[in-house]
């Protein structure tokens, strides 16, 4: 089967005289009545909202360090025996392992995209019988 593609498609239609018209989607990704601002406008409140984001998980993560920077330094008095002269010895060790600190910091940020989509969506679903993705 040979088509020429100049004048017509696959359907039969002639594409010399498809036109393309801009069209704009009804539907909102925030707020009711979006689309009716301009896309310039759009572009740059969608800009400043993911700066905010971004501002946001960096003081989140910031406060996050800090708190675990707090718990890893706690230390706490062990006293040994040195069975030959009995001489008591306290030595200060730690109470949290570094591992600990890491595995947790790692699952925190694995989990934070997942657990801001929950909270977008159920910010956006308030006041209904449910809310969840």
């Amino acid at each position: 089967m040979v088509i020429d593609t100049n004048t017509t498609s696959l359907t039969g239609h002639d594409i010399n005289n498809i036109t393309l018209e801009k069209t704009t989607c009804e539907s909102y990704f925030i707020f009711h009545g979006e689309t009716c601002i301009g896309a310039g406008f759009r572009t740059l409140f969608y800009f400043l909202l993911l700066a905010y984001c971004f501002i946001g998980l960096s003081a989140i993560t910031a406060r996050f360090f800090r708190s675990m920077e707090h718990v890893v330094q706690h230390t706490r008095a062990v006293t040994v025996v040195d069975p030959v002269s009995d001489v008591k010895t306290v030595k200060n060790e730690k109470v949290w392992n570094f591992t600990v600190a890491d595995i947790s910091l790692l699952a925190f940020g694995t989990s934070f995209p997942q657990i801001s989509l929950a909270t977008i969506d159920a910010v956006r679903n308030i006041g209904q019988l449910y809310a969840g993705g």
